[in-house]
């Protein structure tokens, strides 16, 4: 089942202090219309009753979607990450359980993060082989942008459907360019042998990790 708790925030319109609702977790099986919540962020949208001023909250909690086995952490903070692939590892810990269920598990450190996973996997697509197309643009973007300083690169969809890839400096939208399925295809023939079961894989699955195999697999071309 989901679960809530509640904390004090000042709103960012009038100040005023108001006591919120927010997710520990969310199970997609238990609460189906957070799935879609979760994803265009209205299950983290707050109201002043005061004011009227909206904005989005950002807070860590776990996402659970058991009709597809997938189990996302959104860890907000180094202590709940280490909790998280602790909790993993720990025989009796129900985190263990998922481990042991051939589950998709993740963990993110950012709402961002979250929500593209979820639209990758949405999707049909691996998200390591999603993580090294990423790798890829950011290298060609680079090259011809040094002067852009530290990219971020996230894969969406536009309302029409058509697949992306957004550039973000600062948090601020710097240009897009379509995502292209015959290079997600051609990767998935050069990675797909060096790729564990999915379900295998570790929880992290971001830029650091896809350098690290980008470099292991120039270092080791037969292997």
């Amino acid at each position: 089942m989901s679960l809530q708790d509640s904390l004090t925030i000042k709103c960012p319109g009038c100040h005023s202090q108001q006591t919120v609702t927010v997710w520990k977790s969310i199970n997609t099986a238990a609460d189906p219309a957070m799935k879609e919540a979760v994803r265009n962020k209205k299950a983290f949208l707050f109201c002043c009753p005061d004011c009227g001023h909206e904005t989005v909250l950002d807070y860590g909690f776990l996402y659970h979607q058991p009709e597809d086995k997938l189990l996302i952490q959104y860890a907000d903070d180094d202590e709940s990450a280490v909790s998280f692939l602790s909790g993993l590892q720990e025989q009796g810990n129900p985190l263990n359980d998922f481990a042991n269920a051939h589950y998709i598990i993740r963990l993110v450190c950012s709402q961002n993060q979250l929500i593209e996973k979820l639209l990758i996997f949405d999707e049909g697509l691996d998200d390591r082989l999603i993580e090294i197309y990423k790798v890829l643009v950011l290298l060609r973007y680079q090259k011809e942008n040094p002067d852009v300083e530290e990219p971020v690169l996230y894969f969406y969809r536009t309302d029409k459907g058509e697949q992306m890839i957004q550039i973000l400096a600062n948090d601020v939208y710097i240009c897009s360019t379509a995502f292209n399925p015959a290079l997600y295809e051609e990767l998935k023939g050069n990675f797909g042998a060096a790729l564990n079961d999915i379900t295998e894989e570790e929880p992290i699955i971001d830029e650091q990790w896809a350098f690290s195999l980008m470099l292991g697999e120039q270092e080791n071309p037969e292997g």
